[in-house]
């Protein structure tokens, strides 16, 4: 059986406010902003009635791999904090290429983050520096950057 990474969908609060973040501050590249309503996407999601706002991003180093923002305009969207303790907890992580610089954006631009860039050791071996920032709505986006080989 093959199985490959398609995407990674969040829901999120306020669409707009999403896509300054993901995009201004995070540098992803918007593909699409559509609307889906309809019997199909009532059967997918087990939802009468149901109408979104999705957006599909793409990061800048052109991976495959999409972030996908959903916004339910009907049902309206259960706010919630996400915690990494939950179960059903999810998070992305990115690599960077200068983890600090992006860090020093993330705090002029006001962005929340968890905890300044710091060593990620793997089974006793440095593997580079590491970060989460949470998005608009409380998602933890981890930023990773690999050391040099």
């Amino acid at each position: 059986m093959m199985l490959k990474a398609l995407r990674t969908a969040f829901t999120v609060s306020n669409m707009d406010r999403s896509l300054a973040f993901y995009t201004g501050v995070l540098g992803f590249q918007l593909l699409y902003d559509k609307l889906r309503d309809g019997p199909s996407f009532e059967t997918m999601l087990g939802i009468p009635r149901v109408k979104l706002r999705v957006v599909a991003l793409k990061d800048s180093a052109g991976s495959e791999h999409l972030l996908e923002l959903v916004e339910y305009l009907e049902p309206k969207t259960e706010v919630r904090r996400p915690r990494f303790t939950e179960v059903g907890a999810a998070n992305v992580c990115y690599v960077v290429d200068d983890l600090a610089a992006v860090f020093d954006k993330l705090q002029r631009c006001g962005a929340q983050c968890v905890n300044p860039p710091g060593d990620y050791v793997r089974d006793g071996q440095r593997m580079g520096q590491i970060m989460f920032v949470l998005d608009p709505d409380g998602i933890p986006v981890c930023l990773f950057e690999r050391l040099p080989s």
